[in-house]
């Protein structure tokens, strides 16, 4: 799916899709990102504005961190948000589900998807890598440990990878 958003969209959807999918953030919080709260020496992202109103920070690994430096690079100096559109101007919520729909409607075979399941799915996946659970509520920014385990605690043992706890 990324592959296609980026022949379709490369960017102007695209680089924000592609942050969301990798940090696990909601929308909201990353799409007014400005360049200041993102620092490349220790590798996080920091969400000033969240939904329970805790400041938190977000690990960016090396693939999506190399993208945004290179998107730093040529837009640093356009605007002082990440996420822009054509006219340089933030990118708003409708514009995104607007591109979303137009991305579906081009790639009809394609799984139907929102923004917000781009959240579930690094949750997911974070889990099937060995993540533990508090440290995804803390990169979520769930309130509670039991509103992790509630959404995502119900993984099947095929689901994750088998650890031998005797090496």
């Amino acid at each position: 799916m990324l592959a296609l958003m980026k022949e379709f969209s490369p960017n102007v959807l695209y680089p924000y899709i592609l942050t969301l999918a990798h940090t696990g953030a909601r929308l909201a919080e990353i799409r007014k990102l400005k360049w200041d709260k993102i620092n490349f020496e220790s590798d996080h992202i920091y969400l000033m504005h969240t939904k329970n109103g805790k400041e938190r920070r977000l690990p960016i690994r090396n693939g999506v961190k190399a993208f945004l430096q290179e998107l730093k690079q040529e837009r640093a100096s356009i605007s002082d948000y990440v996420f822009i559109n054509q006219w340089n101007k933030l990118l708003s919520a409708g514009q995104i589900l607007d591109t979303i729909i137009a991305f579906q409607k081009k790639h009809p075979t394609q799984k139907r998807w929102r923004c917000h399941d781009l959240r579930h799915s690094f949750a997911h996946n974070f889990l099937k890598k060995k993540g533990e659970m508090y440290a995804l509520q803390a990169i979520l920014g769930h309130s509670s440990i039991k509103m992790t385990i509630d959404l995502y605690g119900q993984l099947h043992a095929s689901d994750v990878e088998m650890i031998n706890p005797y090496e």
